[in-house]
């Protein structure tokens, strides 16, 4: 008989490189039913990640069973660091309560993600049953060690069930909309409740509708900013309107928040239209990486981006801190019909009328003496055989040759890539 240590070794293995889902299922399953000490590795990897996928014609029968095996081994409750919950909007009632006992069961859960997809109308979080939520919002007790949430497409959320979650610190809200109720959060609720411990926030989609009502009473009756831990953040849009939406409302949220690093994803060209709602680097300063990804459309909104972004850099007024930025600018159009072909297209873009010499002015500028790593890629849709890199923004005076220019604190730190990936 093999040592213990090797077996373990030997099962831990086979978890971290099958790249087969259901095959390294199947295998860990095998194990289960040798010895007893290659049992317990095995259910600990198998039981690690539980999904419940309330679309599926067999989930409550396989609610069911993981229920009865639950009951059976106390130690197969504390292997469970993930759950996934795909659905569960609508189910029968033998399968609410299954649902709810599992729920109460995972001391030792770290991530729950709550999905539901729908090919119509998205399900409201009004409709789920109320023992559903009531058993999530006694997660904060029964699994305190639970970090990161995840909730994509519940409509008519409320914010206050993940904000006054005091232990999770990572939030990714996906196509969800919210309201302002939520009937088994308790009317005692102090606006200190509602400070949030969150460190890393996604939203996308839909999910910059965050409430904007319950964040301007928060801060009327308290002083207190409602994302005060939030270090890292990304947003991604899908409409104009939608960022318009986002930050009247983050704004306030990400007072005073230490952010430092921030992803925006088509969310610039949304706001290079409405002043009213714009954001400078002034508003965060702790930031210290900061990401733009744009999906370009046309000659003018190249133009219009990048001018944009050089506004966005040269708004401080004093020295940044911020070290590293990134921006992927990606052309979706089709180059085929330009006159002189991609080539041409390719100068076109990088010509210094579209503001890369405002941008390069800026960047070497003595406001950005920490700035060590830039990197600025343009994607053409189109494919190529080679990739052409510049390791400098195109000097003004001289389009077709890159030039090294000096940063403030190094000569080769910024990266200008064009890419034919088609």
């Amino acid at each position: 008989m093999f040592p213990q240590e090797i077996l373990d070794l030997f099962i831990d293995e086979l978890q971290h490189t099958s790249t087969n889902g259901p095959q390294r299922t199947e295998a860990l399953r095998a194990w289960t039913l040798t010895s007893r000490g290659c049992c317990a590795r095995a259910q600990r990897h198998l039981f690690s990640k539980i999904i419940l996928d309330g679309s599926k014609r067999e989930y409550l029968t396989s609610v069911n069973n993981l229920r009865q095996i639950l009951e059976e081994d106390k130690r197969i409750t504390t292997y469970a660091k993930c759950l996934h919950i795909i659905n569960i909007v609508d189910g029968t009632a033998d399968g609410v309560r299954a649902l709810c006992f599992v729920l109460g069961t995972m001391p030792k859960l770290h991530e729950i993600a709550i999905v539901t997809r729908s090919l119509q109308d998205p399900p409201s979080w009004q409709g789920c049953q109320p023992e559903i939520k009531q058993a999530l919002w006694n997660l904060r007790l029964v699994s305190p060690h639970l970090t990161t949430l995840t909730i994509e497409g519940l409509h008519d959320l409320d914010c206050r069930f993940f904000l006054s979650w005091k232990s999770i610190s990572r939030i990714t809200l996906i196509s969800c909309t919210f309201g302002n109720h939520l009937a088994i959060i308790p009317l005692t609720l102090e606006p200190e409740d509602l400070v949030s411990q969150c460190q890393t926030l996604t939203l996308t989609s839909k999910s910059i509708f965050l409430c904007h009502h319950l964040v301007t009473e928060h801060l009327k009756y308290s002083s207190l900013p409602v994302l005060p831990r939030l270090t890292t953040m990304s947003v991604e849009v899908e409409s104009p309107m939608l960022v318009i939406v986002a930050w009247t409302c983050l704004f306030d949220s990400i007072r005073g928040a230490p952010l430092r690093r921030l992803a925006l994803t088509n969310t610039l060209r949304s706001l290079q239209a409405q002043p009213a709602y714009w954001f400078t680097l002034e508003h965060l300063p702790k930031l210290r990486s900061l990401e733009i990804s744009e999906l370009l459309t046309g000659h003018r909104t190249c133009s219009g981006i990048l001018k944009t972004i050089s506004n966005f850099f040269s708004s401080p007024c004093k020295p940044s801190g911020i070290t590293s930025i990134a921006i992927d600018l990606t052309w979706p159009g089709s180059v085929d019909n330009v006159q002189g072909g991609a080539d041409t297209l390719k100068m076109d873009i990088i010509s210094p009328q579209l503001g890369w010499s405002e941008l390069d002015n800026t960047l070497t500028s003595s406001t950005y003496p920490n700035l060590t790593s830039v990197r600025i890629h343009s994607y053409f849709l189109k494919r190529a055989e080679c990739t052409t890199t510049h390791i400098r923004l195109i000097d003004t005076q001289d389009q077709k040759r890159a030039t090294l220019l000096p940063l403030t604190n190094s000569s080769n730190s910024i990266e200008l890539q064009f890419k034919y990936c088609g």
